[in-house]
């Protein structure tokens, strides 16, 4: 077992380097961990008649996931990226994905048949190079960001604190989400609010929903409930100080480069410079009266 001579949290409270060289580094650290040593392939064929014993591959130090990151956390913190790097490069992943459907534990050989050809092309030598190492961190990065949530709207749905009187949602800064199930069946609307730290719900039929919905400071609504061939909300009546939030970056991704780019619309930061976050909060907005 390796021992670890750094505080645990040297990576990420490093004021000297930037949030993508911080990411960067974890995503390294989980790439060595939980890569495999030559002797995988050995110790499957050597195993072949008795059955392979996963565990027996594990026990060993230099095999054990928990032993690795020991080994590659000391290696970060002496500032020597080349060990995890140089074991990342040897992995022959065509080798280990034939030796495995050999023995018969990697069963439906078929479906991977398309992913190892896209491999075969990628490395050509059957070993990885660093352009290949870094440009898959670099892409495991990207969509491990993509899949962030800021905000979790499920996260609402959960909550029990309900109000009983309309009354005490109105003159509020709202957010109105339809629950969505087949007991509603979209005949109820749910209404958040938040004050003093914590989220209260009123739920309510749609029309008496509507009837108050000019008393409302603003409304908030995930895009999946804004009908953007239309221009306004699915479930309740157009309202001027809407406010759509995407959750979903693929969504918004579409969005912005079918009808932002060629529109005419303000952007701007909700964060100022003084915010120091891994992540912007843009406000789109339409400069025609129509499109609001």
């Amino acid at each position: 077992m390796y021992t670890v001579n750094r505080p645990e949290t040297y990576l990420v409270d490093d004021k000297g380097k930037e949030y993508i060289e911080k990411h960067r580094n974890i995503n390294l650290l989980c790439f060595y961990a939980l890569a495999v040593e030559k002797c995988f392939v050995e110790s499957i064929f050597e195993e072949k008649d008795e059955g392979w014993d996963v565990n027996k591959y594990f026990q060993k130090t230099l095999c054990n996931p928990n032993s690795r990151l020991e080994y590659a956390l000391n290696s970060m913190s002496e500032n020597d990226e080349n060990k995890l790097l140089s074991c990342i490069r040897e992995q022959n992943v065509e080798e280990i994905i034939e030796a495995l459907y050999t023995v018969g534990i990697l069963k439906y050989f078929e479906d991977v048949i398309k992913k190892l050809k896209e491999i075969r092309e990628l490395i050509g030598d059957s070993y990885i190079n660093d352009e290949q190492a870094n440009g898959w961190l670099e892409n495991y990065q990207r969509q491990l960001e993509e899949r962030i949530k800021v905000f979790d709207f499920k996260f609402l749905m959960r909550i029990d604190n309900k109000m009983k009187n309309i009354n005490q949602i109105k003159n509020k800064n709202v957010c109105i989400l339809n629950p969505g199930n087949e007991e509603n069946d979209k005949k109820k609307l749910n209404v958040y609010i938040h004050e003093c730290g914590e989220y209260e719900c009123y739920q309510g039929y749609i029309e008496a929903v509507n009837a108050c919905i000019g008393e409302f400071n603003c409304i908030c609504i995930p895009s999946a409930d804004f009908s953007f061939i239309d221009r306004c909300p699915k479930y309740f009546k157009a309202y001027e100080k809407l406010f759509v939030l995407f959750e979903d970056y693929s969504e918004c991704n579409y969005w912005i480069k079918e009808c932002v780019i060629n529109g005419d619309f303000y952007i701007g930061d909700l964060y100022n410079s003084e915010v120091n976050n891994f992540f912007s909060i843009l406000l789109i907005q339409s400069r025609t009266r129509q499109h609001n």
